[in-house]
C-alpha cells in the first residue's frame, strides 16, 4: 500500500472496524467487514480496499503492535493508535507524517511508544505476533529457524487462488478470458486447474465467475481435495463440508455423477453452498445438516461409502494470512483434539471395506494432525495409511518432497510452498478377506 492512497478517514474507518471485529470474536473478521461495508455504501471500491488492508494489517501484527504501544486506552482512540503504529512500522511514516491521519497528541504518543520499545527487544512470539503456545509448538516441531520463517510468512497477505470448474470450462479458456479482461493471473505450476492472482481484484464480478467457470479456492485446499480418490458414479461424503469449496471440487472430479453428501453441524454454512452449487452446474450433491458427529441420520450410511473426506474443525493456523483474527481467539487445544478424534472416528464408520478416508486440517500444529491420526489408528486396526504423493501424482499434481512428512502425509506450509498451511493423510479401510 502506498501512503498517498491513505486519508485520515481511512484510519478512522479502520479503527471503527477493528473495534467491531475485536469486540465480538464469534463473528469472523471477513463477515464483520462485509457487514460494515454494506452499512457504509458511501465508501467506494478504493476506500474499501484501503480500509480492509489497514484492518488486516493490524490484525496480522496485533501482538507486536500492542507490545510496542504499551498500555492502551479502550475504544476507538486505542484502535486508531494501532492503525497509526502499523503505518509507522510497515510504511515508514514519520511522526509528522502521522499527523495527517490523527491529531498531533495521538501521533506523538504513538511515535514515543514505538521508540521506547523497539522490535528487537521483543521475544520471537511477540515479534511475529503468534501466541506463545503456538510458537513453542513450532519450535519443537521444526526448530527455531524454520519456525521464524513460517511465522514471518503468515504476516503477509495471501494471493487469490481460483479453481477452474471443469464441468463448465478448462484452464486455457478461463485464463484467456481473465487475461483479456486485464486481470493479472497465471497458472500455478504443478497443480492442474489452479490459477493465481497476486493481488486483489473483483473476480466475483466477472462474467466468467457468474457463469460458474471457476471458484475462489486456495491452491492448498485444492491439493487436499484432490487427495481423496473419487471417480464418476461413486458414493462419497464430505463430512465437514462448510460452505462447500471442496464439495464443489469433488463434484467436478466425479463428473457430476454418483452420490455426494455434504454434511456439517452448521446449517447456515451449508445454506451458503446452495447458490454455489447452482452456479457451478452441480446437481449430484445432497445437503445433510447434522446435530453433531454422532447424528442418528448417519447410521444408514455406515459401511456404504466409497470415499469420505474429513476436513476437521481446527485452529486454522495454516490460514492466518487470510484470517488473522483467528490468531487471537480463545481456543482449548485439548478439547479441540478430542473433537477432531471424535469426528474422524464417526466419519470412518461410513467408509465401506476397501474404501478411502482423508483426514485433513488447515492447521500447522502436530497435536491436531499426526497426533490425532496416530490415536485413531491405534483404535481402528481396520484402517491403514497410504502415501499421499503417488495419489496426487496420479492427478497430475507435482509437489516438492518437503510437502510430505516421514509418515507419507501431506504437510503444506506457506513459507515453503506458497499455499495455505494444510495437513492431510490418506487412509484406506482394509478389504474383507
Amino acid at each position: 500500500m502506498i501512503t498517498e492512497m491513505i486519508r485520515s478517514g481511512h484510519v478512522i474507518r479502520a479503527a471503527e472496524l477493528l473495534a467491531q471485529i475485536m469486540g465480538d470474536e464469534k463473528v469472523p473478521a471477513d463477515a464483520r467487514m462485509d457487514s460494515y461495508f454494506r452499512a457504509h455504501k458511501e465508501m467506494g471500491k478504493r476506500d474499501r480496499g484501503v480500509v480492509a488492508e489497514l484492518t488486516y494489517g493490524v490484525l496480522r501484527h496485533l501482538r507486536m503492535i500492542d507490545a510496542r504501544l504499551g498500555a492502551m486506552r479502550e475504544g476507538w482512540p486505542g484502535y486508531q493508535r494501532r492503525v497509526g503504529a502499523l503505518l509507522m512500522i510497515q510504511q515508514g511514516v514519520s511522526m509528522r507524517g502521522l499527523e495527517k491521519y490523527m491529531d498531533e497528541t495521538m501521533a506523538k504518543e504513538v511515535a514515543e511508544s514505538l521508540r521506547a520499545c523497539p522490535t528487537a527487544s521483543l521475544s520471537p512470539a511477540v515479534r511475529y505476533s503468534v501466541p506463545d503456545s503456538v510458537w513453542d509448538a513450532w519450535v519443537a516441531q521444526w526448530g527455531e529457524t524454520e519456525a521464524t520463517r513460517l511465522a514471518q510468512s503468515l504476516l503477509s497477505a495471501a494471493p487469490v487462488d481460483i479453481r477452474v470448474n471443469t464441468l463448465k470450462a478448462d484452464v486455457a479458456t478461463v485464463l484467456q478470458t481473465l487475461t483479456t479482461a486485464a486481470f493479472d493471473i497465471a497458472p500455478v505450476v504443478g497443480v492442474p486447474n489452479a490459477l493465481r492472482q497476486p493481488g486483489r481484484s473483483p473476480l466475483f464480478r466477472t462474467d466468467s465467475f457468474q457463469r460458474g467457470e471457476f471458484e475462489i479456492q486456495d491452491v492448498g485446499s485444492q491439493v487436499v481435495g484432490a487427495l481423496l480418490p473419487v471417480t464418476s458414479g461413486q458414493k462419497v461424503v464430505d463430512f465437514c463440508a462448510g460452505a462447500g469449496g471442496k464439495t464443489l471440487q469433488l463434484a467436478a472430479a466425479m463428473a457430476n455423477k454418483g452420490s455426494l453428501i455434504a454434511c456439517d453441524v452448521s446449517e447456515h454454512r451449508l445454506d451458503r453452498m446452495r447458490p454455489r452449487l447452482a452456479r457451478a452446474g452441480v446437481d449430484n450433491v445432497r445437503i445433510m445438516p447434522l446435530a453433531n458427529e454422532q447424528d442418528a441420520k448417519l447410521k444408514k450410511l455406515r459401511g456404504t461409502q466409497d470415499a469420505v473426506l474429513v476436513d476437521a474443525p481446527c485452529s486454522g493456523s495454516g490460514t492466518w494470512r487470510r484470517s488473522p483474527d483467528m490468531k487471537w481467539r480463545d481456543m482449548t487445544l485439548t478439547a479441540l483434539n478430542a473433537t477432531q478424534l471424535s469426528v474422524l472416528t464417526s466419519a470412518a464408520r461410513l467408509t465401506k471395506a476397501g474404501g478411502y478416508l482423508v483426514y485433513a486440517t488447515c492447521s500447522l500444529l502436530a497435536c491436531e494432525n499426526e497426533a490425532v491420526v496416530s490415536a485413531f489408528l491405534a483404535s481402528n486396526s481396520d484402517y491403514v495409511r497410504l502415501p499421499a504423493q503417488p495419489e496426487l501424482q496420479r492427478k497430475g499434481i507435482e509437489l516438492p518432497t518437503s510437502a510430505f512428512t516421514e509418515q507419507g502425509a501431506l504437510q503444506l506450509r506457506p513459507d515453503l510452498h506458497q499455499m495455505d498451511g494444510f495437513y492431510a493423510v490418506l487412509l484406506q479401510r482394509k478389504a474383507i478377506e
